[in-house]
Parts: C-alpha cells; structure tokens; sequence
C-alpha cells in the first residue's frame, strides 16, 4: 500500500521541477503541478492536515485591497487581479498543509529537494552534448524550458552543497556537478547567484572580508572575459542605464528595461500603491510606446515579459508600489537566517533564490515559490524556537483547518517540534 505522506512529499517535491509539463488552455497556461496540487490537497485533508493559518489570511487582504484599489481607480481589472489572488492564495496554502502533513520537517524536505535537483543537474549535462550537436549555442537548461529557470529553482541547493563542502568536506561531488552544470547554464542571473554566494562564505571570515571586493572583482572580471553571452548583456545594460536607449540591444536586455521604463511610468503616477494586484500587462500596454527603442522591438520584441515585468522587484513596484515593495523587504529581513546551524544554511541558499528572483523572474506564484518560501518562515521560527504545537490538539483536534495555530508562543502544554 502506498503511503500518502510519502507520496505528497515525493510528488511535491517533484512537481517543484516540472515547470515545463504544461498545457495552454484558452491562452492560460495550465500546469501539470496544479493538478498534482488538487489530488494532494484531497489525500491531505484524508489525512486532516489541511491547515490555514492566520498570516495567509492577512496575506488575503493585502492582496485583495491592492487589487480593490487599482479597480476603482481603473488602472486594473477584475480579470487580472482574481487570477494573481487566487494562484498566489492556492499555492501558498497548499504549501501551508505540505508543511504540516510532513511535521514541519524541514531538514527531511530540504534535503530531497536538494538530491532531485542534483539529479536534475546530472541530466543536465548528460544531454548538454545532444543540445550542442543541434544547436549552435546552446546553454544547458535540463527538465527546464531555460536556463534561467533551472539556475533560479537549483540555486538553493548550489549553495547548501558549496557551504557543507566547505565546513565539513563532505557532498563535494554534489558541489562539483552542480557547479558544472550552473557554468554550462551561462546564464548571467546564476554567475550573479555564485558571486553572492561567495560574499556570503568571505563573510564569514575577518581576514577575507577584507579582500572580498578584489576576489569578487576577479571572479567577476573571468565571468565576463569567458561568457559571451554575459560580455554581450552586460555591455547592453550598461548602454541602457546610460542613455536610456534600448535600441539594438539584445532581447534579453530590452524585456528587463523595457519593463523597468513602464514601471518607472507608473511610480512617477502612483509610487505609493502601484497600480493594483496583476495590472503590470495594462501598465505596460499603455507606456510601453514611451520606450526608446521601441520602433525597433515593434513586432518581435513588443510584450515580451509583459505579463510579469521581468523582474519581481518591477512588478511589485508597478503593481503594489512602495508599500508593496517595503513589505517584501520587510519579510526577507524579519526571517533571515542569523545563525550557522543546517537550517541557516538551507534558509540563506533560499535568500539568494530570492534575490535573484527580484533581480529577473516578476511570476508571483511558480512551482517552487511556496515551498522556499514557507520553508524561509517556518525555518526562522524553528531557530528561534517559536514553531510550537500543542500537543493535545495533534491528537484531538486534527481535523481542525482553522483552530489553533502552531505560530504562537504560550499556551497550554506545548511541545517544541524537533529540528529535523
């Protein structure tokens, strides 16, 4: 007989790397994973561990008056907004659940997450010379649809083998292929993910602060002299800060600044709210003319990342302006890792996915977004001991999907749950 927590943990686990299993629907795409979601959230409420808690429904509201908000002053639309609601409220409360039906077991989690996407780098590579073979210049994306994705989604795991080979000698063959297949990416967002990385591990050093800028400068220099396509967006963006003049720069260049123009536009309007939950496409529909270098994309490059900005520090400022945009400061500095245990370190490979995530990638609900970032949250709480459950309500009140909130201090009879 199958059992059904580990079936929910295998499969969401999975269902974290399968961005690219989708199907188009009457212009929506419809992922394979959401579907996964359904049939999970069935077999956990079997196993009554549904659970909403409190800060997902303050969440709600935020969203719902941002959303409210930009209606009534009809620079969104109902359309737009419902549908960021409700995948943002679905995926977060399917990973609230996820969650609680494996204990809050982070460590156990974590650590299949990290062996999948390490298989998924050896794939990677093992069909990297079919790619070359077919294509000109092709960058190792494996199970993803492209590089970047496989950089964003991997990026964790990148750097919990990197600090465990560097405290404790151990997982250096997880280090090495990971590392292999993130330089064959060639993608810029993953070499700005290793730099940071680095910053992070020279931190821990007096001496090597010191020479941090230099080392980081050399990296950094090496990086651009190898990697054409880095040389070549690289150069792009600095004519684009610049001059503001997007005309012949490469695809990639124009979708991040062209975005970063619109949002621009409507922070000059509304810097405090943006425009509404979901509004950047008709933000950018209306600006994007504005653009210079426009005429030149017309056609092949016009909407390109319209619909998430191309960066999630864009579209939060477009979509929630400053308000929106300090929240989501707020939340990665309230539950930063602080200490050197295995949780930090787990917690501070999630911190750079979401710096990353703010440089490029403005998507407000991915396959893997909720499981880092409710793993981020419920990994503070556990550091700083404040994930508490009451024992009785474990075995009496199981069922229960509101009731009491294991995120509390106090109460009667507690239990510390286990840091594993």
């Amino acid at each position: 007989m199958i059992n059904a927590r580990k079936f929910v943990l295998y499969s969401t686990t999975a269902g974290i790397f399968a961005t690219a299993a989708y199907s188009t629907i009457a212009g929506v795409n419809i992922q394979l994973f959401y579907l996964l979601m359904i049939l999970n959230l069935f077999l956990m409420m079997v196993l009554k561990r549904l659970w909403f808690p409190l800060g997902l429904f303050i969440l709600m509201i935020i969203l719902a008056s941002s959303g409210i908000l930009g209606i009534l002053r009809g620079t969104d639309s109902f359309a737009l907004s419902a549908k960021e609601f409700a995948g943002v409220t679905m995926c977060a409360f399917y990973f609230c659940c996820f969650f609680r039906t494996m204990d809050f077991k982070l460590v156990e989690c974590f650590n299949l997450y990290a062996r999948m996407a390490y298989w998924v780098a050896i794939l990677g590579i093992v069909i990297y010379p079919v790619g070359l073979a077919l294509t000109y210049h092709y960058r190792l994306a494996s199970v993803f649809t492209e590089p970047s994705a496989f950089v964003f989604t991997c990026i964790p795991a990148l750097y919990f083998f990197a600090d465990q080979w560097q405290r404790h000698r151990t997982y250096g063959r997880e280090f090495l292929v990971m590392l292999v297949a993130f330089v064959l990416a060639e993608s810029s967002n993953g070499f700005i993910g290793i730099l940071l990385g680095i910053a992070i591990f020279l931190m821990r050093y007096r001496r090597a602060r010191l020479a941090m800028p230099f080392i980081l400068i050399i990296v950094g220099t090496a990086i651009y002299t190898f990697s054409a396509d880095v040389q070549v967006r690289s150069d792009d963006s600095l004519q684009a800060l610049q001059g503001g003049d997007l005309t012949g720069t490469n695809m990639s260049t124009w979708a991040l600044f062209s975005n970063f123009f619109v949002a621009e536009r409507v922070f000059e309007v509304h810097p405090f709210f943006g425009n509404g939950l979901g509004s950047h496409p008709l933000s950018y529909k209306k600006y994007i003319g504005d653009v210079t270098g426009y005429e030149f994309f017309a056609g092949s490059g016009e909407g390109l990342n319209a619909t998430d900005a191309n960066s999630l520090a864009l579209r939060v400022l477009s979509d929630m302006g400053l308000v929106g945009f300090a929240m989501v400061l707020w939340f990665l500095w309230k539950y930063r890792p602080t200490g050197d245990s295995e949780l930090d370190t787990m917690s501070k490979g999630i911190w750079l996915y979401f710096f990353l995530r703010l440089l490029r990638g403005g998507q407000y609900f991915l396959n893997e977004q909720y499981f880092f970032t409710l793993f981020y949250v419920f990994s503070h709480m556990k550091t700083h001991k404040l994930l508490l459950v009451e024992a009785h309500r474990e075995r009496e009140n199981r069922g229960s999907v509101l009731g009491n909130f294991p995120l509390i201090r106090g109460g009667p009879v507690l239990q510390q749950i286990d840091h594993s």
